[in-house]
């Protein structure tokens, strides 16, 4: 496995994309900032993601695990979304090892409504979904500084909710983030 290599490919296919206009969008509204964010359409960006998963998924956990850090690392909003896509699609390798790593990513790199809402709504919402003993963690996010956090803490549920699971928890982690705004 050359990572480098497979970013490399991967930042060059994005390039690509980004010379055909109806390939993007502006997504300002989903950041706190005042700068701007053109990216590619989400549809685009997952196709994308798929064909490179394709060369990748013969790794191991892991080692593609190490990629999305990689990807993360470079604070491309793009990247960023194929990680969590990456992240995702390993979703049946999940073991409990692995919320140290989702809980890492949150506080290091989630910076906006949208990578808050892919990552959590996907793969840690999967995660949490299947090891519900991590629950009472999640209740501790409310009162986090960092605003990222306290809003996974609700985003992490949507997958649970909508399974008709865990929704105790739902109205707690509502009920103690309204009385924090």
């Amino acid at each position: 496995m050359d990572p480098q290599n497979i970013i490399n490919n991967i930042r060059l296919e994005i390039k690509e994309l980004f010379n055909h206009p109806e390939n993007v969008k502006d997504y300002s509204r989903f950041y706190k900032d005042n700068e701007d964010h053109i990216g590619l359409v989400t549809q685009i960006i997952r196709k994308l993601s798929s064909e490179k998963f394709k060369e990748v998924q013969h790794f191991d956990k892991k080692q593609i695990f190490e990629l999305c850090d990689l990807l993360l690392e470079l604070k491309d909003s793009t990247l960023q979304n194929i990680s969590f896509d990456w992240a995702f699609r390993l979703n049946k390798k999940y073991t409990k090892d692995d919320f140290s790593i989702f809980e890492r990513w949150i506080d290091k790199y989630v910076n906006s409504w949208s990578s808050c809402d892919d990552l959590c709504c996907h793969a840690f919402g999967y995660f949490l979904f299947s090891f519900p003993e991590f629950i009472p963690e999640i209740h501790n996010w409310t009162t986090s500084k960092n605003l990222w956090k306290r809003r996974a803490s609700a985003v992490a549920f949507i997958y649970s909710a909508r399974k008709g699971k865990y929704l105790d928890d739902v109205l707690k982690i509502a009920g103690s983030l309204l009385v924090l705004s």
